[in-house]
């Protein structure tokens, strides 16, 4: 880290760069190149890759790319609800007509209640 790293963060103008902070744009960047999660965790040294996630910051081309996604799924839903509002309804098939209110009491009058 003093012999190679802290050299070239100073000329960069970082020089006051902690190992930790590497680390972190390390996964960062491995995961923002679409680098998998498996792999990521195995280079850094990982036991999981839940560990591996707190480390992962998704950059902004990845969040917009995320809300992208979901616009579309939701602008196809919208369609689909859309598609179905149109299509007309089906009359239901063969139902069993309801019973009103004074047939269903009668039933239960006719029904005996054991003690």
């Amino acid at each position: 880290m003093r012999k190679v790293i802290k050299p070239i963060a100073t000329k960069l103008g970082c020089p006051e760069i902690h190992w930790h902070a590497l680390r972190h744009w390390n996964v960062s960047a491995m995961l923002n190149s679409g680098i998998d999660p498996a792999v990521r965790m195995k280079r850094v040294g990982h036991a999981s890759v839940r560990t591996n996630l707190i480390y992962s910051h998704a950059d902004d081309s990845l969040q917009r790319a995320a809300s992208e996604v979901i616009w579309q799924r939701g602008q196809m839903a919208k369609q689909q609800l859309q598609q179905q509002k149109a299509e007309p309804q089906a009359p239901p098939a063969a139902s069993v007509p309801l019973l009103t209110e004074a047939q269903t009491e009668a039933r239960f009058e006719r029904i005996p209640v054991s003690t």
